[in-house]
């Protein structure tokens, strides 16, 4: 057997069209007055976008705080929706057990149709107010977002997930 056999049967494994199990849908997502909307009632979800793959965050679980190539210290929530027509007004905040509003944005974000059925912003930024950073690694905390649709309609919704940052 010589050096080159493995690496041929890597790239033949590679090119033989193997199934991964991704599964692409189409979901109904109607143009109406709004924008582009995601059949359903309003309802928003708060997740985490890992190499472009999205991940619900539980209660409890750990969310990173990243610094800025520029300057500032971030979480990037991904957030999902449904029955809300993008572009839309989302709106957050991070407050901490103690009752301390550590972040809060509120900006109009053009949401993306998600391959599972979904609106989604997978990257929203949402800035850390406070002086001192490393103060909040361990802290509990909830981070909440209500998204509105820009047509003055009534079709907002909103989500809360308790949290433990992370530095």
């Amino acid at each position: 057997m010589t050096r080159c056999q493995p690496a041929l049967v890597a790239v033949a494994l590679f090119t033989s069209g193997c199934d991964l199990g991704i599964v692409y849908v189409d979901p109904p997502a109607p143009y109406e007055k709004g924008g582009f909307v995601i059949s359903g009632d309003p309802y928003v979800e708060l997740g985490l976008a890992e190499e472009q793959l999205y991940g619900l965050i539980e209660p409890g679980d750990e969310v990173a705080i990243t610094s800025a190539s520029q300057g500032g210290e971030f979480v990037h929530p991904a957030i999902r929706t449904k029955g809300i027509g993008t572009p839309a007004t989302i709106d957050c905040s991070i407050t901490t057990s103690d009752g301390e509003e550590v972040a809060a944005e509120t900006s109009v974000a053009d949401f993306v149709v998600a391959t599972e059925g979904y609106l989604e912003v997978d990257n929203y930024a949402l800035r850390i107010t406070v002086a001192d950073v490393e103060a909040l690694d361990g802290v509990a905390g909830t981070i909440h977002c209500r998204v509105t649709e820009n047509d003055n309609s009534d079709r907002t919704a909103d989500s809360s997930v308790e949290v433990v940052l992370s530095k």
